[in-house]
């Protein structure tokens, strides 16, 4: 089963199950993701569509949804996420996103990744093992604003990393996947 969490007025192609808080969005399920027990039996999530959520879960609602999507995700299932980058304007002037979301807070979720981290003496805190979940993040993509010149975005894209830090309304977007990881 294709799952489209937070699916509000996106509809993606034939075949996802869209599911929202809102009903008047005409979801397929009315669920509060953050708080609810998904209408779903484990292991059933074959792929997910989560763009632009994450970044609106406050409190332990995040941790509740990533949980129930741990639960629900098949091993393998893909989860295609997009959130707003914190340093834009897209996520400053929106009153309800409640939560910056970054590549590297994703990573504290993946126990591969928390494992590696120990191994070279980095102490993280092990959201996964707190959590009970396992995803491993994968092909993160930064969408740089339209508004930027091509002279100045090639500049940009080799210092990527020094913008992203210190400037704003530079990267618009941040997309990437989280792969469920389960057994062995």
């Amino acid at each position: 089963m294709k799952l489209n969490l937070g699916s509000g007025q996106k509809r993606p192609p034939e075949g996802y199950v869209n599911i929202d808080i809102e009903p008047r969005f005409n979801p397929d399920v009315v669920c509060d993701l953050a708080k609810e027990r998904w209408p779903f039996d484990d292991n059933s999530m074959t792929e997910g569509i989560c763009s632009h959520v994450m970044e609106h879960l406050g409190g332990d609602g995040f941790f509740h949804f990533l949980r129930e999507m741990y639960r629900v995700g098949m091993p393998g299932a893909v989860i295609h996420c997009a959130v707003p980058h914190p340093r834009h304007d897209i996520y400053l002037n929106d009153p309800t996103h409640v939560r910056p979301i970054t590549l590297q807070g994703m990573s504290l979720f993946s126990k591969r990744f928390l494992q590696e981290q120990l191994d070279k003496g980095n102490l993280l805190t092990p959201f996964a093992d707190l959590l009970g979940v396992d995803f491993n993040l994968q092909n993160g993509v930064y969408k740089f604003d339209a508004a930027i010149e091509p002279e100045f975005l090639k500049r940009i894209e080799e210092n990527r990393w020094f913008f992203e830090k210190h400037f704003y309304n530079i990267v618009h977007e941040i997309q990437f996947q989280l792969v469920v990881v389960k057994g062995g």
